[in-house]
């Protein structure tokens, strides 16, 4: 949408300034471009009682929007539940033959955990997202001297949370010591 502004009434306002006459010589016109076409869009009169009408029932419309979105979001929950539980015991079953000094070992642990974090994600999951996210630091920070044991506890950790045997809140902190745990390590490593 483009504004063009009014155009000024005939002669001069006194607000205006008086111009002089330039020094300079004449410059020839510049050539000019046709003009856009203008677009009138009408308003509608009873634009007010329509937009009246829409308020009276805005809290009638907000609640069936919100229910029907968390019926949809748990039958994608219900849906996915199986796929997080899978992602996550392959990335377990990776882990689970975990060696520190192994390259393509850790290379392969790494690329689950960004898998298993990529589907938690996906899956509005954000305690098992989170700990996927923190056993890829480990690996990706500590290298070779990565520690089986904390690896280990990511792993029981992923498997509980994934299968949805741990509730929210412990899901909550243990990823929050899993953090630390790494967070810690790395700093040591460093």
């Amino acid at each position: 949408m483009r504004i063009i502004p009014a155009p000024p009434k005939a002669g001069k306002s006194s607000r205006e300034p008086t111009r002089e006459p330039s020094r300079e010589p004449a410059r020839e016109p510049r050539p000019t471009s046709p003009r856009p076409r203008r677009e009138t869009v009408p308003v509608p009169a009873d634009l007010r009682e329509r937009a009246l009408a829409f308020d009276a029932g805005y809290e009638e419309a907000l609640e069936e929007s919100v229910a029907r979105a968390e019926a949809a979001e748990a039958r994608v929950r219900a849906d996915t539940g199986d796929v997080l539980a899978a992602e996550a015991a392959r990335c377990a079953g990776v882990a689970d033959g975990f060696a520190a000094g192994d390259a393509a070992c850790r290379a392969r642990c790494l690329r689950a955990a960004h898998r298993l974090r990529g589907t938690a994600l996906g899956v509005a999951s954000p305690q098992v997202a989170r700990m996927a996210a923190s056993l890829a630091r480990l690996l990706a920070g500590a290298e070779s001297r990565t520690p089986g044991a904390l690896v280990a506890a990511h792993v029981d950790a992923l498997r509980a949370a994934a299968d949805g045997k741990a509730d929210a809140r412990a899901a909550e902190t243990l990823a929050r010591e899993l953090e630390a745990a790494v967070a810690a390590v790395l700093a040591r490593l460093r």
